[in-house]
């Protein structure tokens, strides 16, 4: 390996100018700088096992730790671009000028439309002067993340502390190893800080989602998750999520999820380690500036929510656990439920009986509905209560499990409610079920077209895929809230891609009924018994 050589490749530049002076480094420093380089870089070449040399393009205060709060100076903004390299660097080179070093990786990303392989690429612009005191690293900071998600950049080399693969290194993540070399840049090439960020800011600024509190975002005060997790949910949670299938910016949203499920606590910490070591980019002490981040910049809009569902999407009847410790509202339930046995909103009457609701039955919200409805339809108040109380649980659906038993909580079910109202004709079942349900219907449309959009591309591009071409990714799931008239094969096909739940809404129960069992071609249910 001759690091020197590769340095000086392309450029007529000594070799201590073209990395060296990239650093900052001053003329007496940069030969020995570039002799410890290339010491390093030999040794990590000559392991047994596969190795990177990848060194911060920065400088520390210390020499045993590298966390970003031990940074003295970042001399350079840097973008590792992994995905349409081509297209990325003319887009950046197009807002900040000529790089100073432009580096071919060593990988490759290969276009799924043309075939053709590119060299995925490591930027590089030198500041004028280095980023050394607070305000300065964090504007940094600021303008390597503008300039990453501008051009859908690896985000995990924002960090300042982040390692890149030094020029003239070896890349071995493939079988067949390929040499980090530079292939473009001009060495004179120089931007101010602030410049830069005006330029990045109005080029991306619109893109950046986790803008926090730099943008103007009034700080959190606070977790939006009420309770933290305990440490057993964080970690189902971590084990669970196929971290290794994402991007860098799906990674860091799942990380800022965990962060606020667990109140940022060290728990928190030792899942996100557990969810991120099962991506071949882990990065133990990135992984630690990036929780860091999340404590001084929380996240605005994400919660245990998030991380709720993304779990509920590999297992709908996953739900996380609290303490029991400090539980108000838990206490508070089973003060309510005593030893009297469940509630009875119907009272003790004959239900063949009820058509007025008593008082204080439901929600005073969801009573002006019922009244409503019921005076308007000339229904009784029972119908009305019915179809409500059904539409709202299955927009929970299995959001949310019961425990059976108030002492024992290895028994849950799902809060699935089965109704049906008989009366006779002409008694406004119909209408009153239809006024309840109409809600779930408005999203159900909205759904439907949106996943049946996608579900459409995905099927043309499947069709259309060449023969070396990279497959389009997993089918699209077909998201719904509501079904009618459909047989039990079909349902069981909407259940699949619905896992959260789905309301059914037969007009008849002789056609619920009449089609289980049936296999009709995916048309309706007879309207017979068998």
């Amino acid at each position: 390996l001759r690091l020197r050589a590769r340095l000086c490749k392309n450029s007529k530049a000594p070799r201590d100018r073209m990395f060296g002076r990239l650093l900052g480094a001053s003329e007496e420093l940069r030969p020995h700088l570039i002799d410890a380089l290339e010491a390093a870089a030999t040794e990590t070449a000559n392991m047994k096992s596969a190795a990177a040399f990848a060194p911060p393009v920065c400088l520390f205060c210390l020499n045993d730790s590298a966390k970003a709060k031990d940074i003295a100076a970042g001399p350079v903004i840097t973008v590792d671009m992994d995905q349409s390299p081509d297209e990325g660097k003319a887009k950046l080179l197009g807002v900040l000028g000529m790089a100073t070093i432009i580096v071919a990786s060593g990988g490759k990303w290969k276009d799924p439309v043309s075939g053709r392989q590119q060299d995925k690429l490591h930027l590089y612009w030198r500041l004028k002067k280095p980023a050394a005191n607070p305000d300065e690293l964090e504007k940094l900071r600021r303008a390597r993340d503008l300039a990453a998600v501008f051009v859908g950049g690896d985000g995990s080399n924002n960090p300042i502390s982040h390692p890149l693969r030094c020029p003239g290194s070896w890349h071995t993540k493939t079988d067949t190893p390929r040499l980090c070399s530079i292939v473009g840049g001009n060495t004179d090439s120089e931007l101010d800080l602030d410049d830069a960020l005006g330029r990045l800011e109005k080029a991306a600024g619109h893109l950046l989602a986790d803008r926090g509190k730099r943008q103007g975002v009034e700080p959190r005060e606070g977790f939006k998750t009420p309770r933290a997790w305990t440490a057993q949910s964080l970690i189902e949670a971590a084990h669970q999520l196929p971290c290794d299938l994402w991007e860098w910016e799906e990674w860091n949203k799942v990380g800022m999820a965990i962060y606020d499920a667990s109140h940022g606590s060290e728990e928190g910490r030792d899942a996100f380690h557990t969810l991120s070591e099962k991506s071949q980019k882990y990065d133990p002490s990135h992984t630690d500036a990036r929780w860091d981040h999340y404590h001084d910049y929380p996240p605005s809009d994400l919660s245990g929510s998030t991380l709720k569902y993304r779990m509920q999407e590999i297992d709908p009847t996953w739900l996380p656990t609290w303490p029991r410790e400090g539980n108000s509202e838990a206490s508070n339930v089973f003060a309510l439920a005593g030893n009297d046995g469940p509630l009875d909103i119907f009272t003790n009457g004959d239900p063949a009986q009820l058509s007025d609701l008593p008082a204080n039955a439901v929600p005073a919200k969801l009573e002006r509905f019922i009244k409503c409805v019921s005076r308007r339809k000339g229904a009784p108040e029972a119908f009305a209560t019915v179809s409500a109380i059904t539409a709202i649980g299955s927009a929970i659906g299995a959001g949310v499990r019961v425990q059976v038993r108030q002492k024992d909580d290895t028994w849950t079910e799902a809060g699935n409610i089965w109704s049906f109202m008989v009366a006779d004709p002409g008694s406004a079942k119909s209408p009153v079920i239809s006024d309840a349900v109409q809600p779930l219907k408005n999203v159900d449309k909205r759904w439907s077209k949106i996943s049946e959009a996608k579900h459409n591309r995905w099927a043309i591009a499947s069709k259309n895929r060449k023969k070396d071409a990279p497959a389009p990714g997993p089918e699209p799931r077909i998201r719904r809230a509501v079904v009618d008239d459909v047989t039990s094969e079909k349902q069981i096909r909407i259940f699949r891609d619905n896992p959260r739940g789905v309301l059914r809404t037969p007009d008849e129960l002789a056609g619920l009924l009449g089609g289980f069992g049936q296999y009709n071609g995916g048309g309706g249910a007879d309207h017979r018994l068998p």
